[in-house]
């Protein structure tokens, strides 16, 4: 029974710790994709309203702090955080200049990908 015990505790800490790290990596990526959006020089549209990439980036940041204690991966925090308007269901676009329209889940799961394969 101790010993059942003792094998019991060891997979819980270590399932704690592959949590944390999995949360850790979810932040990091999520900071970045924030970045890459604040930085990018693309406007956002929302709603039909077009916004700077500042605004896009402080928009998602807020939406993001909300879903965050529900979430568990960066693919989640795109789709409830960053992919369309919880109010009207409104895809939102990210349009680069020189570039079309593109949906901004596919923009940033694109840029996830790229900043992954780069670590």
């Amino acid at each position: 029974m101790n010993v059942l015990f003792k094998s019991f505790s060891v997979f819980i800490v270590l399932l704690t710790g592959l949590s944390n790290a999995a949360s850790i990596a979810m932040e990091e990526e999520t900071l970045h994709l924030l970045d890459y959006i604040g930085q990018s020089g693309c406007t956002f549209t929302r709603n039909g309203t077009e916004y700077s990439s500042e605004e896009a980036r402080s928009h998602i940041l807020r939406k993001y702090n909300y879903v965050k204690s529900k979430i568990s991966t960066t693919e989640q925090v795109i789709k409830y955080a960053a992919t369309k308007s919880s109010i009207s269901g409104k895809a939102y676009t990210i349009t680069c200049p020189g570039e079309e329209p593109v949906p901004s889940a596919e923009w940033l799961s694109s840029e996830l990908l790229k900043y992954r394969l780069a670590k």
